[in-house]
């Protein structure tokens, strides 16, 4: 486990401690919620899935924390939960590695930037996947 990355977990019940009294609480869910500080009370912060800028600095924050906690980490983009009422599943940003060190992820430069076109289109992902 890269250093200090259980500081977050291991804090919780003592800021819970310490802030119940003054009438403020802290909770934590099955996943971490990143609330912007530029605009935190917009809904894409707080209950919309989905917003202008919501994707884009979620995907600098995974960047960014791979970059900081574990250098050689898998990043994965993937589906997240898909809750009632909403047409499509929410996005989850994964990132990957190993307690021991060993790298799961050599080169950087394999993993696509979403904002960058690469000229591909849906029939070559198909003709990827065709013997």
């Amino acid at each position: 486990m890269p250093k200090n990355s259980g500081i977050v977990y291991n804090r919780l019940p003592q800021h819970r401690r310490g802030t119940g009294g003054a009438g403020r609480t802290a909770d934590y869910g099955g996943e971490p919620t990143f609330v912007c500080l530029d605009d935190p009370e917009s809904p894409q912060w707080n209950i919309d899935a989905l917003g202008d800028m919501k994707r884009s600095r979620g995907l600098a924050f995974i960047r960014a924390l791979r970059e900081r906690m574990a250098p050689h980490a898998l990043l994965h983009y993937g589906q997240g939960k898909w809750y009632p009422g909403e047409p499509l599943p929410r996005w989850a940003l994964s990132c990957f590695w190993r307690a021991d060190g060993v790298r799961v992820w050599e080169d950087t430069d394999l993993i696509a930037l979403e904002n960058h076109d690469y000229g591909f289109a849906t029939g070559d992902a198909f003709r990827s996947c065709m013997p």
